[in-house]
Order: C-alpha cells, then sequence, then structure tokens
C-alpha cells in the first residue's frame, strides 16, 4: 500500500513537490546503505529471529511516526531509518533462508517465497488504489505501518512458540 499512496501523502498532506519526493526516496536509499553496513555488524552479535522481528517493530513504529507528523525533515529522518529497518529485516531474512534451506529445496522455497511476496504487494496496492479515496491516504498508510506491528508480532510469537517446543521436544 505504501508504494502507491507515498507519492499522494508527499504532494497532498505534506503539500511538497516531486523533487522533495526524490529527495524523501533518496534518503531511504542512503538509510538502506546504512542498514546494509549495520546488518554486517549486527549479524554476528544478533541471532536472526530477534533481529528480524525488532527491524518489523521499528519500521512500523518509524512509518507510523512519519506517515502522523508530515514535516519534511522529519519525513527525512524516519525514512533514513526506514531504509535501515528495512534493509536489515529483507536481507536477514533471505540470508537465513538461504542459510537454513537444503540446496535442493532453494529454488522452490525462493520461488514460493517471491511468488507470495508479489501476490501480497499486488493485494496491497490494489486495496490502496481502491480503498485511497474512500478511507483517506493517512488512514491506509497507518494500516500498512499498523502491518508492520502485525508481522513482527506472529513473528515474535511463532519464536517463542518454536522455542518452547525445540527446548522440551514437544508443545508446552
Amino acid at each position: 500500500m505504501i508504494n502507491v499512496l507515498f507519492v499522494p501523502y508527499v504532494i497532498n498532506e505534506m503539500g511538497q513537490t516531486s523533487v522533495e519526493f526524490g529527495w524523501i526516496e533518496s534518503v531511504q536509499g542512503i538509510g538502506g546503505l546504512i542498514g546494509g553496513y549495520l546488518l554486517l555488524k549486527l549479524n554476528k552479535k544478533v541471532a536472526p529471529f530477534p533481529l528480524i522481528i525488532s527491524s518489523l517493530l521499528a519500521s512500523g513504529g518509524f512509518a507510523l511516526l512519519q506517515f502522523n507528523i508530515p514535516i519534511l525533515f522529519f519525513v527525512f529522518i524516519m525514512n533514513a531509518f526506514l531504509g535501515i529497518t528495512d534493509v536489515i529485516s529483507s536481507v536477514r531474512l533471505e540470508t537465513l533462508l538461504q542459510e537454513q534451506v537444503p540446496e535442493n529445496y532453494m529454488g522452490r522455497i525462493f520461488g514460493a517465497y517471491n511468488t507470495l511476496m508479489a501476490l501480497t504487494m499486488l493485494i496491497g496496492m490494489s486495496i490502496a488504489s481502491f480503498l485511497g479515496e474512500i478511507m483517506g491516504t493517512v488512514m491506509l498508510l497507518n494500516i500498512s505501518a499498523l502491518l508492520f506491528f502485525l508481522t513482527g508480532i506472529v513473528g515474535y510469537r511463532a519464536l517463542k512458540q518454536n522455542m518452547k517446543v525445540s527446548r522440551h521436544g514437544k508443545n508446552d
């Protein structure tokens, strides 16, 4: 949903032009580069699941702040942080898949993963296009930010459940 709604947010809600939109996107790219560097450092110190989950939760928080405080400098900062957390969560997740999936299943797993990602993006963009005028840009952007939180919470619960099973050999 963010892909479809971010341009109207910057232009209509923030009162900015395509030039500022480009700056905002560039700042996110710089954040992504920083996120790649931080991931290199954090990868050896933080377990994969807590790193992915905390990045998803942080992304939800940064997005909520960004979409509800439409001040250009503040959006720059939040978008830089979003670049960091987005790279950390997405790259670490794909790396985790590469580390854990047997080589003879890797193509199938990545095919299914990328298909699911494309499908959810298509659904999100369709919902945003259809409901954008009805519900409003900021409301739908807030919902998309909350989906980051929901993903982090579901991931945390799954991790917690998996830890119980692996620790005791059965469900507690």
